[in-house]
């Protein structure tokens, strides 16, 4: 069971081990640090998670944006990651990186977090070594 606070109200999600939900989206929902190390602390390597939008979301921080990321990138069916409108730093910058490498992304949706062209050029990187086609691409500012 997980415990998310949002907008001040209290929502409770019970989820059958694995973490059945194939798709999230929380986009522009004030989310905030703490469900973002929730909605992570509720995904393994047995979760079935393709599809995650947590964009114009904020404050949030970058070391859970780091552990969600990590826990993304153990899915094998993970495939869409939407973070636009967040502000990213180096090192989720770096988990973005480490994701792309390790799964096949069909989507990745960074327009307005402020990555930058060298922050573009990095996570791109992975992306254009990989097999399969990037349907979705957005580093717009």
């Amino acid at each position: 069971m997980a415990s998310i606070i949002s907008q001040g109200m209290l929502i409770t999600l019970t989820f059958p081990s694995p973490f059945s939900l194939c798709s999230l989206n929380v986009e522009n929902c004030s989310i905030t640090t703490r469900t973002i190390q929730k909605i992570a602390d509720a995904l393994d390597s047995r979760s079935v998670l393709s599809h995650l939008c947590i964009g114009h979301n904020s404050p949030v921080s970058g070391n859970a944006l780091v552990n969600l990321l990590s826990k993304l990138s153990t899915l094998k069916r993970f495939s869409e990651l939407n973070m636009s409108g967040i502000k990213l730093g180096k090192p989720v910058v770096d988990g973005l990186c480490q994701l792309a490498g390790t799964l096949t992304l069909s989507g990745l949706i960074l327009g307005g977090t402020c990555i930058g062209n060298e922050g573009a050029i990095k996570v791109t990187e992975p992306l254009l070594k990989g097999t399969e086609e990037l349907v979705k691409l957005d580093l717009s500012y």
